[in-house]
């Protein structure tokens, strides 16, 4: 099928267990790009699973993860033609006159993701995730007759580490 682009970012909390082992949960969001005119479609994920933190290489830090949970999927199409006057608009609760010339569409469905990545280590409370490397597969019926069941999201950031390290 065709590739669908998602630009957008998540937070990670992480919590040792032992030296190697740690509870993660992850949420975040992405932008999916639409070639559609006057359509937005938005992603949503919500997964909590379990890292494994391999063998330090100096600063170097590689890990392996496995996450599920969920994700919501969302589009909204705006049809500009079928738009009242400002005189209706203004005469409406706001949730009444943006359904008139809108359509929204939303499906949610269980995910999986499992991957990895490697952080370099700067001090005990900073990293940078050089590459964090994941396949995400989730469950989800197609959103405007696209199917977003499968994706590799690539990404890369800074670690803040709060408590005792």
């Amino acid at each position: 099928g065709p590739s669908h682009g998602c630009h957008g970012g998540d937070a990670t909390a992480e919590y040792r267990l032992t030296s190697r082992v740690a509870l993660v949960a992850d949420v975040g969001g992405c932008k999916l790009l639409s070639s559609e005119p006057n359509n937005t479609r938005d992603a949503t994920f919500y997964l909590a699973g379990t890292r494994v933190n391999l063998p330090r290489f100096h600063r170097w830090q590689p890990y392996l993860q496995v996450l599920a949970g969920g994700n919501k999927l969302s589009s909204e199409t705006e049809y500009p033609a079928a738009k009242p006057p400002q005189a209706v608009i203004d005469s409406l609760p706001p949730y009444d006159t943006h359904r008139l010339y809108t359509n929204t569409n939303q499906t949610n469905s269980w995910a999986m993701q499992v991957g990895g990545g490697m952080e370099y280590v700067m001090t005990s409370a900073l990293s940078l995730k050089v590459v964090d490397v994941e396949q995400l597969h989730t469950w989800t019926r197609p959103l405007d007759g696209q199917d977003y069941r499968n994706a590799l999201r690539v990404g890369t950031g800074l670690v803040l580490r709060f408590g005792t390290w």
